[in-house]
């Protein structure tokens, strides 16, 4: 079955009528996420939740084994109510809360806010929130998890002492990889902008680390000890990548309220790395998807949608 993954943006359209959608009654799904129900726990106007109706939309997500790691599986459920769907998400994800409050404080550091003080306490928040999470787990996954997650910390503390200490403006290190305004505006419109960017980065690289390594393909050497990635969360972090490079940038990226919206897009674009077409009504967000698939060899369709169309896929 092709599936179809639709944005946030799209739904809440598709809820007002403000943009139509149909498919064969075969061979053709439309899908969502929990990114879709993060963000309505975070907030977000409900209006999604007719559009899920309204589409008959079913919730695709990774497999993970007892040890809570991924098989490389995609399980697409059958189609639920959407309200219910939500209020299980709701009650299955109290236990949850604080994760991405942690990765936020990383991903902003990287794009030179200045919040060292909240960034020195992470390692010992992951710590805390395994233990806490992994209260249900049964002997012997929770302590692998646990010593998994000590392991991530310290990682984590080493890499905020050696190289986060020091703040760096967004600019600087995107000037230190060669992408300057001129350069990137230039590798944007290029028929293969990651290629082109790989270019200019690696010239002043060096022998670092390779290509796959610098946009999250594949690991680095010093994550061998860490848990294997989804291939969603890999994508994810080639779209941080990207806003980290400067190109195709999320606006607010240092500010700690845009943190979770701009980390959904990300994972909306991993979550649709499974699909066949990925629909959005956010440009910028279309063409840093469409870039991310090409690097990745996904044939994953990137359709930028409009206000008052009508698409339709036969």
């Amino acid at each position: 079955m092709n599936l179809i993954y639709v944005d946030q943006n799209i739904l809440r359209y598709i809820a007002r009528g403000e943009i139509g959608l149909t498919v064969p009654e075969t061979g053709m799904a439309f899908a969502f996420s929990r990114v879709h129900l993060d963000e309505i726990k975070r907030g977000d106007s409900t209006e999604a939740l007719d559009g899920i109706k309204r589409l008959k939309a079913r919730e695709i997500e990774d497999v993970l084994d007892a040890g809570f790691e991924p098989t490389g599986d995609v399980w697409l459920r059958s189609y639920a109510d959407p309200v219910d769907r939500l209020n299980e998400h709701l009650n299955a994800s109290e236990r949850y809360e604080g994760y991405d409050e942690i990765t936020a404080e990383q991903m902003i550091r990287l794009f030179g806010a200045d919040n060292l003080d909240n960034l020195q306490e992470t390692p010992q928040q992951l710590q805390r929130y395994i233990e806490r999470v992994s209260e249900v787990v049964p002997e012997p996954a929770r302590s692998l998890l646990i010593k998994q997650a000590n392991e991530v910390a310290d990682q984590m503390a080493r890499s905020i002492r050696e190289y986060q200490s020091i703040r760096t403006p967004i600019d600087q290190t995107r000037n230190a990889f060669g992408m300057k305004s001129h350069e990137r505006l230039r590798v944007e419109n290029s028929d293969d902008p990651i290629e082109e960017a790989w270019k200019i980065i690696s010239a002043n690289l060096g022998n670092a680390q390779t290509k796959d390594q610098f946009f999250g393909k594949k690991p680095h050497d010093f994550m061998s000890t860490m848990p294997p990635m989804t291939q969603s969360a890999r994508v994810a972090g080639t779209h941080s990548v990207l806003n980290i490079t400067g190109l195709f940038p999320d606006k607010g990226l240092t500010k700690r309220d845009k943190a979770s919206n701009i980390m959904s897009d990300g994972q909306h674009i991993g979550m649709a790395s499974y699909c066949s077409v990925f629909i959005t009504a956010d440009e910028r967000c279309s063409r840093k998807a469409s870039a991310i698939y090409k690097y990745w060899n996904l044939g994953v369709q990137v359709v930028h949608a409009k206000l008052g169309e009508e698409l339709r896929f036969y």
